[in-house]
């Protein structure tokens, strides 16, 4: 056979050799009859209870579930995870290393999983900072609305390869992070493999400037080539902006009023349009909330002629949203904050959602 084709081959078929030495199935129904069970514990599910099923292990979580694996492993050893899964209802699933120590995990980790009756898999690339070094554990967060009956058929460990690794960056540069504020002084960047997509891009920018300032045969190449890192650039990031619009238009244009949220605000411009409903026109009232730093700014902007007196204790009209710290206690009639008295003697005279209300002093 020619070398050249020869060459070829081994290049292309490299990747594949690779996936069937390297993956390694970590749970199935099988494996919970062997000694690698020993590397998983469940918790938070209903009762004790896993059942081998046909298509997997049936468990029936109270909607806060975890999977924890307690082999060591780095991205060295495995880059990708996979999961084949089920459930009656709708799964938040969070793949978090370090588990029962740091428990950190970025937006790259986390997938939605709607209910479903058959299986599906799930992808996740862990050639990330975090998985850089060996993990002491492997936390799998499976969070529903709702306790769940999941079925979990098969989780596996793999390599991607070389090819598979150039996919992968692919991948990463088009996804498109969860909505955060920012300004026009720094917008966030795609990543890659966990890293600003920048700290690729920039030796090659780097090479074609030496090329278009010392070159004249390779001027024109050079020039084509920051064009086109311009032209990339500039259209991954209107993909972003179109992402976050499209968002905005499910979440807060189509909904009904009462299940409206907008990006990192929540429902909080739906609670600031009944406060001004609810209260008298020129009424002027302390807010407690916590999110964001901006509320009390909004709130002003959206009630006014009403006042907003941000923190304060001075007026007799409270409006608390979504402040853990604070609670009606209705034996005593007053407002605590850290089980220590906020208010004088009043009563609850309005309530919003399950984290909001307005408290009225006598």
């Amino acid at each position: 056979m020619n070398r050249s084709i020869l060459t070829a081959l081994i290049f292309f078929a490299s990747p594949a050799i690779v996936f069937a030495a390297t993956e390694k199935v970590i749970f199935n129904s099988d494996i919970l009859q062997t000694d690698t069970a020993t590397f998983w514990q469940i918790f938070n599910t209903q009762s004790e209870e896993v059942t081998v099923v046909d298509d997997g292990v049936r468990f029936i979580s109270d909607g806060d579930a975890f999977l924890v694996y307690s082999e060591p492993f780095s991205y060295h050893d495995y880059d990708r995870l996979l999961i084949t899964l089920k459930s009656d209802q709708a799964l938040d699933i969070t793949v978090i290393p370090n588990v029962s120590t740091t428990g950190i995990n970025t937006f790259e980790l986390k997938q939605n999983l709607p209910a479903s009756g058959a299986l599906a898999t799930l992808e996740f690339s862990l050639r990330l900072p975090l998985f850089e070094k060996p993990i002491t554990d492997l936390g799998i967060h499976l969070e529903s609305a709702a306790p769940a009956t999941i079925s979990v058929s098969q989780i596996s460990l793999d390599n991607n390869g070389g090819v598979g690794l150039l996919t992968q960056a692919v991948r990463d540069y088009l996804r498109v992070a969860p909505y955060s504020p920012f300004t026009v002084n720094l917008i966030p960047t795609p990543r890659v493999f966990g890293h600003s997509a920048t700290v690729y891009l920039l030796p090659i920018i780097a090479i074609a400037l030496v090329l278009l300032l010392r070159s004249k045969k390779w001027r024109t190449p050079a020039v084509l080539l920051l064009l086109g890192l311009w032209v990339m650039t500039d259209l991954r990031m209107t993909y972003e902006f179109l992402t976050h619009r499209a968002t905005d238009y499910q979440t807060y244009v189509t909904p009904a009023p009462a299940d409206k949220h907008l990006r990192g605000y929540g429902n909080f411009y739906q609670f600031a349009e009944w406060v001004h409903q609810t209260l008298p026109e020129r009424q002027t009232f302390n807010l407690l909330s916590d999110g964001s730093g901006h509320f009390p700014r909004i709130m002003q902007y959206l009630v006014y002629p009403q006042l907003v007196d941000a923190g304060a204790r001075d007026n007799k009209t409270y409006v608390v949203y979504q402040r853990d710290d604070v609670r009606y206690n209705q034996d005593q009639q007053r407002l605590f904050i850290n089980n220590e008295p906020l208010s004088a003697l009043g009563t609850t005279t309005a309530v919003y959602g399950d984290d909001a209300f307005i408290f009225q002093e006598q």
